[in-house]
């Protein structure tokens, strides 16, 4: 049975255990823990999972939950099911610091679930972080703590051109209301790495995507 926290005993099991080893079990490969205790891009969707799970224990199902920012949070229609509201998931809404964008300016999270990344979930899309537009440092960072990823010798391009795919940031609640994509969805065009964390350059070369899915499917 799909869905989040329900259907895998070991899921259930494993949202009990340290947030790093957790994320680490999504992974088709062997990532070093440190990685997820120390890089500074992975802090902040780990505590959106621990607000996913908050209001999954509450009660709700995982096409309830909301990324209303603080600027329209107004417009949630149950905020119980916002990420972001102190009723919710209670997690502080943050923008990742200038020094790890490559314009050097705050970097805005996107969330959307448009894209199965490749050995997560089934075919729906997983729900995921995106960081667009990190420094080419950042990216690099990224790799560096995985134990195959060190053997990369440049950051993974796309295959394809998919920025309108993971720009969306449509989990939000509007004048119409968010849902989950359902059926099947494209898979992450992204070569030599199937991970649920990593960092990529866009098909374009014109900028880099860090993602992190923080709920498979």
């Amino acid at each position: 049975m799909k869905g989040f926290l329900r259907g895998n005993i070991y899921l259930v099991i494993a949202a009990y255990l340290s947030i790093p080893l957790f994320l680490a079990s999504f992974s088709s490969g062997k990532a070093d823990t440190n990685f997820f205790e120390t890089n500074p891009l992975s802090v902040y969707p780990q505590g959106i999972y621990l607000g996913i799970k908050r209001i999954i224990e509450s009660g709700a199902s995982l096409d309830q939950i909301r990324f209303n920012s603080p600027e329209d949070i107004a417009q949630l229609k149950a905020p119980e099911h916002g990420i972001f509201h102190p009723n919710g998931g209670g997690i502080t809404y943050q923008t990742m610091k200038s020094e790890y964008m490559s314009d050097n300016r705050e970097g805005r999270w996107v969330f959307n679930a448009e894209l199965a990344v490749a050995n997560q979930g089934q075919e729906s899309g997983d729900i995921t972080a995106y960081l667009i537009g990190v420094s080419e440092k950042a990216c690099l960072a990224v790799y560096s703590d995985y134990e195959h990823g060190k053997k990369l010798k440049k950051i993974p391009r796309l295959n394809s051109d998919q920025s309108g795919i993971y720009n969306q940031n449509n989990l939000v609640d509007g004048d119409m209301l968010a849902q989950l994509p359902s059926g099947k969805q494209p898979t992450l065009d992204l070569p030599d790495w199937q991970e649920s964390t990593g960092c990529f350059q866009s098909f374009d070369k014109k900028h880099y995507v860090y993602y992190h899915v923080v709920a498979p499917r």
